[in-house]
């Protein structure tokens, strides 16, 4: 089987930020009564992904044969860690509660705890992004989760430029050398 090349604008496509252990909404699902909020964060979060088609049906696995069968369950299974991710912290808050007293020591475990799951979310990430990672590491002030997740968007949108500019400009010693010079 040949290996098919996946622009950025095919559906199937997944960016070097699209990993399995990202947490794409800081919404964690309680219930029914924070549903309609998580499901509305979740949809846009996966839209801005270009992933929504997903979830809704819209492409169908049928519709993928052959070479693209394969990407398509990458990006499904991608899209299913993303959800199981978000509720598993909740779900890890109910067995392992931590006290919410106000005092100085219930607010270091919170800080602690979130720490935690932004060194999840680091170690998710793929080799791709560990000049960005060591950035965010070396921080005097630790950043929340949403501002890490900002910076690796950030920083994915960076490279997606560069790669874009690179192959748009054409090398003027390239074309020296091309005419004998």
């Amino acid at each position: 089987m040949t290996e098919v090349t996946i622009d950025h604008t095919h559906p199937l496509y997944v960016g070097p930020s699209d990993t399995p252990g990202s947490i794409v909404i800081p919404v964690k699902l309680t219930g029914s009564e924070n549903y309609s909020l998580w499901s509305r964060s979740m949809g846009i979060a996966l839209l801005g992904k270009k992933k929504l088609w997903l979830v809704t049906g819209k492409r169908k696995k049928d519709a993928y044969k052959d070479d693209l069968l394969e990407q398509w369950e990458t990006c499904n299974a991608i899209v299913l860690s993303w959800i199981m991710n978000n509720e598993l912290w909740h779900e890890y808050d109910v067995l392992v509660p931590f006290a919410s007293s106000g005092c100085p020591k219930s607010k270091d475990q919170v800080e602690q705890l979130h720490q935690q799951r932004v060194m999840q979310f680091l170690s998710g990430l793929n080799d791709s992004y560990d000049q960005a990672r060591r950035q965010i590491l070396m921080k005097t002030t630790a950043p929340t989760l949403d501002q890490t997740y900002a910076m690796i968007v950030q920083d994915e949108s960076q490279q997606t430029f560069r790669v874009n500019v690179v192959t748009d400009k054409t090398d003027p010693i390239a074309m020296q050398v091309g005419r004998g010079q």
